[in-house]
């Protein structure tokens, strides 16, 4: 009947917090104090009311026969006899704790988290999900203590409860491959087969120990650490991930390694899937992926184009002039990054493609338009275009330049909308060999910039060599000139290019941003998505830190600590290089030498970032703030 208590108490512990998890009481408690005081209560008041009927031994019981008195204290005198450890000395209790029955016993330790079965459940629906497991467990240990008792037998049942057990874990081993259904499923046979051996084992423990030191140590023992395997709903960290690009799905592979976070990606499109071509890649990027995890470097590499010979590997760009004229096709100047160094691109889908794979299976949710953020209750609120509504403890908006997200961060709208450079893109691929017959090998496979007035022109190889990626800017407001490579694109997709004002912060309180939704930049330094993969390496690792909901804002600030100087420096210094490359820099104009110089200077601090320092700093910012 203990065991029995102990599930039926379990169960309306649960019922309990369902009942009381939306709360608002007037004195500002949480509901998490209100199950420790009203449970705290009745466990005070059973107590005083029982009290009168207590006794400390057999013969002071008032509710027992004079019979039933004699046999007790008779049983306990034979217990004596048998085996007497009244005594409590260094000897008894190096016999007390070196002995193996009481530690069999115990090891039937199996916590079961039912919040990560669904991480998008909310903390009422999992404490719902907690009552009826423990409903089956008292039907369970009730039938299996009857039967025992008619059948006078008791190991045969404690192996069928571990049976059920073996059961329910290979099924939660195997988890990735099984429905949420299965593995909800699989906690009955757990806590079943838990609350059907125990009573048994107990039983079987106290009949083949004596002395009531030894008792004692032993029902501490099986009742302490055993019980740990009454675990059946954990809270942890959630975090809800707006955006299903390349950002979010970085991040969300970087929060799977940490067990007290939970996260679910939220997609406005049906599928997985990123508009564009292709993406350029520079050291700073290959470091990030690195060290968010081996996974992503070494499926990136299976779809990642680089230089095509060799001897170009570490070329960042060749320069030469592009425009009709004296100077065309005279080199400018050739960009190499440190000998260890490399530059590398990759088509967008392709790359999100590889990265989906490393994704914890169920985390995403497709057809999930943002349209609302609630921050005013002790839950972060996201509302959907669909009417869904979802709770979480934080959320990190990765939906791109046009974010959903980012009103919710500022409140002027000046803040919200990205600006637009005056510049437009021209994107399109072209087959390697119709490029190589057009532009000769070198500058069909390895890094090539065309520069000239108002316009310039960016070629490099993707596919895997298979085709080149042709990317030329022109100035909106002023005439533009063509050349081959331009004539090979055969309808281009045209894109305008925007970046985001200066801002002092990318979060609001548990609302924060990541990639294009914090820091939209224009592309003249190719560092758009390689921002992303830094926010990611440190955001997630900071998120890593955090134990409670308290951490989740001074882990943000540390965040912005080291994120917002870097990243507003990329768009301000990004926004220059495009003027340089259109020959109407300030202080270089269409001077070749002086054009020469800036390039081969103003992109390096960019590359040459020690993202483990940057880090470090980060969470040194974050440990002052943290409570």
């Amino acid at each position: 009947m203990l065991m029995v208590g102990n599930a039926v108490a379990t169960a309306f512990g649960g019922l309990l917090a369902l009942s009381i998890a939306g709360i608002h009481s007037s004195n500002g408690y949480k509901p998490w104090r209100w199950i420790f005081i009203i449970e705290g209560c009745m466990t005070a008041g059973v107590t005083i009311l029982v009290y009168p009927f207590m006794s400390d031994w057999p013969h002071t019981a008032k509710w027992l026969s004079a019979t039933e008195k004699a046999v007790l204290v008779d049983r306990i005198r034979q217990q004596g006899i048998i085996g007497r450890m009244d005594t409590l000395n260094s000897k008894t209790i190096k016999r007390i704790v070196f002995d193996w029955k009481i530690y069999v016993v115990v090891a039937i330790f199996a916590p079961s988290i039912i919040k990560q079965l669904d991480p998008t459940a909310s903390a009422r629906h999992t404490q719902a999900l907690v009552i009826p497991i423990f409903v089956a467990a008292t039907a369970g240990c009730l039938a299996a203590a009857y039967a025992s008792d008619k059948l006078k037998h008791r190991s045969g049942f404690a192996i069928f409860g571990y049976v059920l057990i073996i059961i329910g874990a290979s099924i939660l081993a195997n988890q990735k491959h099984m429905s949420k259904n299965v593995k909800y499923g699989a906690l009955y046979f757990m806590a079943v087969g838990g609350y059907i051996s125990l009573p048994m084992l107990w039983t079987l423990l106290v009949n083949n120990i004596s002395g009531s030191y030894k008792i004692g140590y032993a029902i501490a023992m099986e009742v302490g650490l055993g019980n740990f395997g009454g675990i059946a709903s954990a809270l942890p960290l959630n975090i809800a991930i707006i955006g299903g690009g390349i950002g979010g799905v970085i991040l969300g592979i970087a929060l799977s390694k940490y067990p007290h976070i939970t996260f679910t990606i939220y997609e406005w499109r049906s599928a997985f899937g990123e508009i564009g071509a292709g993406l350029g890649f520079g050291a700073n990027s290959h470091l990030a992926m690195k060290l968010i995890s081996p996974a992503i470097w070494e499926s990136y590499q299976t779809r990642a184009s680089f230089n095509g010979w060799a001897e170009k590997e570490n070329v960042w760009f060749k320069f030469l002039v592009g425009e009709k004229g004296p100077n065309e096709d005279k080199t400018i100047c050739e960009v190499k990054m440190k000998d260890e160094m490399t530059q590398s691109t990759v088509h967008r889908a392709h790359f999100l493609e590889e990265l989906v794979k490393l994704l914890p299976e169920g985390r995403a949710r497709f057809n999930k338009n943002l349209v609302g953020v609630n921050q005013t209750g002790e839950k972060v609120i996201c509302e959907f275009g669909d009417g869904s509504k979802i709770e979480c403890d934080a959320v990190v908006g990765c939906d791109g330049i046009r974010s959903g997200c980012r009103p919710f961060v500022f409140d002027e709208g000046k803040l919200v909308m990205p600006n637009f450079t005056q510049k437009v893109a021209y994107r399109g691929l072209v087959p390697m060999k119709i490029a190589e017959a057009a532009l000769g090998a070198e500058k069909a496979n390895n890094r090539h910039m065309y520069l000239g007035h108002g316009a310039h022109v960016l070629t490099f190889p993707v596919g895997k060599g298979a085709m080149m990626n042709v990317v030329a800017f022109s100035d909106s407001q002023k005439e533009t000139w063509e050349g081959e490579w331009v004539q090979l694109i055969q309808g281009p997709d045209v894109w305008a290019i925007f970046e985001h004002p200066q801002v002092t912060t990318f979060h609001k309180d548990r609302l924060c941003l990541l990639g294009d939704a914090a820091h939209a930049t224009s592309s003249h330094f190719g560092q758009g998505a390689g921002m992303a993969l830094e926010d990611a390496y440190v955001l997630s690792n900071l998120l890593g830190q955090c134990k409670t909901t308290a951490d989740l804002v001074p882990a943000f600030d540390g965040y912005d600590s080291v994120r917002v100087p870097r990243a507003l420096k990329v768009i301000s210094m990004s926004h220059e290089q495009g003027k340089t490359l259109d020959m109407d820099g300030e202080g270089s104009g269409d001077d070749l030498e002086k054009i020469a110089a800036r390039l081969e200077t103003e992109v390096r601090w960019i590359w040459d970032e020690d993202l483990e320092r940057h880090l470090a700093t980060a969470i040194a910012n974050f440990e002052q703030k943290r409570p």
